[in-house]
């Protein structure tokens, strides 16, 4: 009987819940009501429409039996305008409000918000990831109703402002992650097997744990904001190598089947020392630290763990010096 609003990503959770809600709605677990896009999510669902060829098969398949588009069909709406969302925000009719932004920071969704949190009839569904600062985290948190700052209305006295908003909606969670963990991302990356892996969305300490894993194989990136990254492979790594074509590697497997590596630790520095033939095709090893693998007293692997511009001239500049015509590998 009352309204209900949904904060939501754009791109790809709204059209989720979309979904959700389309087929509950025609199986009768929910009465059929008008579903409203408002905010960035009517573009993104318009340009969905457009991709139908790249969405899930049984998507494309109920949509060509029912001969209706995936989307933006029975009771679901594009909030056109702010007369359509004013009126909307006035009726007391059931309704889903599908708005972003997903974390009520910012868009349509605080507009809602504003309007139906302090009414006891009202619903407010939380479907995605809520920043510890967010004003989506801080209404989770409040346990019995109360008031939650939100973005203010035409962003209060001199913009970017907040104002307390009184919730005593029914205010609920729904667990619907998209994202992969990290057996699924390095899942997907030896699916495509990249040459050129760059992390650039998380915590860095998360992002320095994924490139240990895949330091060995890819040419990996760990840039900053605002930095400008070459998409192209290095070439530099161990997977370069492993992706050679495979008669030009089995001869050079030939090649260096019987090369000797002199290894040598030094107990006082902590250092192994090993010495390569200069015939030994530059393509196995490139510049950087690894890591070596000893079993029974043989090396029995030799992995590139790290590749880093300033640490290889450093490693030039300390060689430069060093009377000893040995390569360093740490």
């Amino acid at each position: 009987g009352g309204r209900v609003l949904i904060p939501s990503f754009a791109l790809g959770r709204a059209q989720e819940i979309t979904q959700i809600l389309q087929t509950s709605m025609a199986s009768g677990l929910l009465p059929a009501v008008p579903i409203h896009l408002d905010g960035l999510t009517r573009g993104i669902t318009e340009a969905y429409e457009d991709m139908l060829p790249l969405l899930p098969e049984a998507l494309q398949n109920r949509t060509k039996v029912s001969k209706q588009r995936p989307f933006l069909t029975g009771t679901v709406n594009l909030v056109k305008d702010k007369r359509e969302r004013d009126g909307i925000l006035a009726s007391e009719r059931p309704a889903v409000v599908i708005a972003s932004s997903g974390m009520l920071h910012a868009g349509a969704s605080p507009q809602y918000a504003r309007a139906w949190l302090p009414h006891a009839e009202n619903a407010l569904f939380v479907v995605g990831y809520q920043d510890a600062e967010s004003p989506g985290r801080r209404l989770l948190e409040l346990q019995q109703g109360g008031e939650v700052m939100l973005p203010a209305q035409n962003g209060g006295k001199g913009g970017g402002g907040f104002e307390p908003v009184a919730a005593y909606s029914r205010v609920e969670r729904f667990y619907l992650s998209a994202h992969a963990d990290r057996g699924g991302l390095l899942g997907m990356i030896a699916r495509y097997a990249p040459g050129k892996v760059i992390l650039t969305h998380g915590e860095l300490r998360a992002r320095s744990n994924m490139a240990g894993y895949l330091n060995s194989k890819h040419d990996v990136g760990l840039p900053e904001a605002g930095e400008l990254v070459s998409l192209k492979d290095s070439g530099k790594r161990r997977g370069s190598f492993m992706n050679t074509a495979p008669k030009k590697l089995e001869a050079m497997k030939e090649r260096h089947a019987r090369t000797t590596v002199s290894v040598r630790y030094d107990p006082e520095t902590h250092e192994v020392r090993i010495a390569l033939p200069d015939n030994l095709d530059g393509a196995l090893f490139g510049e950087g630290d690894y890591t070596l693998e000893v079993l029974r007293g043989k090396t029995s692997r030799v992995k590139l763990r790290e590749h880093d511009a300033e640490a290889i001239e450093g490693q030039r500049q300390a060689d430069a010096e060093d009377t000893s015509a040995e390569e360093v590998l740490a």
